[in-house]
């Protein structure tokens, strides 16, 4: 860079930690905050960061830079950021600008009205715009291998010693014009010949018959979701219904469609009012940035077995996802929601049938198993975490679980000593009539930090 100061980097101003106590004090950050205070009132600022937050970086930028004609430079003060006095590009300041701006959406708060499983339930029952993120938890239960578990396609690759600098590469197209042999030999187990779509597929297919999925966007190349009727699916790395020769220049399993990606999910985000993800870790992009990219306030529900730490769930719904989802049917169907003209209710065997042959009179699946037992899902502590058979929650839970029965006691001890203290401990979704000190918000807004476990 020229001259003497330093632009900030990624991490400067994209750093998931918390700054330092001396970072705060520093001379940089007291001068960035007073001429963000000279430029914007605090209303003006918190104004600015609810319209990115519900609205996305593009009408953000379309506002205050090609409406508004504010100066990358004086807006990225609104984010406390000050530019050092050097001359940077127009490139420079706008890639700045995005980060930013992104560091704001990926910490989205948790809405506080959702915390249980009749939430989940009445929101689906209310909801008319609900998009899907789907990822390989949903076709474990069909026999084709995930790829992040202990035992998934990446820790093979590593097993059997394929020189591969990231397991990821066994989907890069020109990876595989170089040695196709890597994803030859493992194509054979995700390729779809006679898989049967999961209890997740069919879900999602019944959202749709059901006149509520607005789009499902699923990382699977599989082409189960299609096997159900799915019509209302992207494929966000192609799948094997796409394939064809290279030399047709045709799209290829693993190949990011980019330009209809970016544009579905532009159009989408303006009419999404509920996202349920299933079956995914959420660290492939580009279906791991969307979370980030829609309104936070449309609620956000996680169906899987681990938990994801790097995003900000209203409510996580943690075990079997074939489970969960039937259980979650069977809530509808009894709720009795109204539903579309043309919609006929919630009973998933009846409206979409499974593909497999019935059963053998003698054989009992695990998936039948749990039915049979009646499934009643636990709560962790008073939070919004509810476990189900499967669920490897592990330190993350019981990080959770402390956090909140913390919470409980500390509450109960304000409850017996002086009144209008103003204290209030994260419950996790008990409302309560008693008003918070600024301090205690703040705490509320930090117990997901707190229960983040590496």
């Amino acid at each position: 860079m020229n001259g003497s100061h330093s632009v900030p980097s990624f991490q400067d101003i994209d750093s998931g930690s918390d700054s330092s106590d001396e970072d705060e004090d520093s001379p940089e950050w007291r001068a960035a905050q007073l001429a963000a205070r000279e430029s914007y009132t605090e209303s003006e600022r918190r104004e600015m960061m609810e319209y990115l937050k519900e609205r996305g970086l593009f009408a953000f930028v379309t506002r205050y830079i090609d409406r508004e004609r504010i100066p990358i430079p004086k807006l990225l003060l609104a984010f406390g950021v000050l530019l050092p006095p050097v001359n940077l590009s127009l490139g420079d300041q706008l890639r700045l600008l995005k980060m930013a701006c992104s560091k704001v959406l990926r910490n989205r708060e948790k809405l506080e009205q959702y915390n249980t499983v009749d939430d989940v339930v009445a929101l689906i029952a209310k909801s008319k715009k609900i998009m899907v993120l789907t990822g390989a938890g949903v076709s474990t239960s069909c026999g084709i291998p995930d790829f992040r578990s202990p035992t998934g396609l990446y820790a093979r690759l590593k097993e059997e010693h394929w020189e591969l600098e990231d397991p990821q590469q066994m989907f890069d197209l020109p990876y595989f014009k170089e040695k196709p042999d890597v994803f030859y030999s493992f194509a054979k187990e995700i390729y779809p010949s006679n898989f049967i779509p999961s209890p997740c597929h069919r879900f999602v297919r019944l959202l749709e018959l059901n006149e509520k999925l607005l789009r499902n966007y699923t990382q699977n190349i599989d082409g189960l979701f299609e096997r159900v009727g799915l019509s209302l699916v992207l494929n966000c790395h192609g799948s094997f219904a796409t394939a064809s020769c290279l030399l047709c220049r045709t799209r290829f399993p693993g190949e990011m469609l980019s330009d209809e990606f970016d544009r579905r999910l532009l159009e989408d985000r303006e009419e999404v009012d509920l996202l349920i993800v299933i079956g995914t870790s959420l660290r492939v992009s580009p279906v791991a940035q969307i979370v980030s990219h829609l309104p936070h306030s449309v609620p956000q529900i996680l169906i899987n077995r681990d938990p994801i730490s790097h995003a900000e769930f209203d409510v996580h719904l943690l075990g079997d996802g074939d489970t969960i989802v039937k259980y979650l049917c069977d809530r509808l169907a009894a709720s009795a929601s109204p539903l579309p003209p043309r919609s006929s209710g919630w009973d998933l065997d009846e409206r979409v049938p499974s593909l497999a042959p019935p059963p053998l009179p003698s054989t009992t699946t695990t998936t039948e198993a749990v039915k049979e037992e009646e499934v009643v899902p636990e709560r962790v502590s008073s939070s919004h975490v509810w476990l189900f058979p499967g669920a490897n929650g592990g330190r993350w839970v019981e990080a959770v679980r402390e956090y909140f029965e913390e919470g409980s006691e500390e509450e109960d001890d304000a409850e017996g000593g002086e009144k209008g203290s103003g204290l209030e401990v994260p419950s996790g979704g008990e409302s309560r009539s008693r008003t918070r000190s600024p301090e205690d918000e703040q705490q509320r807004g930090e117990w997901g930090k707190k229960a983040r476990v590496d």
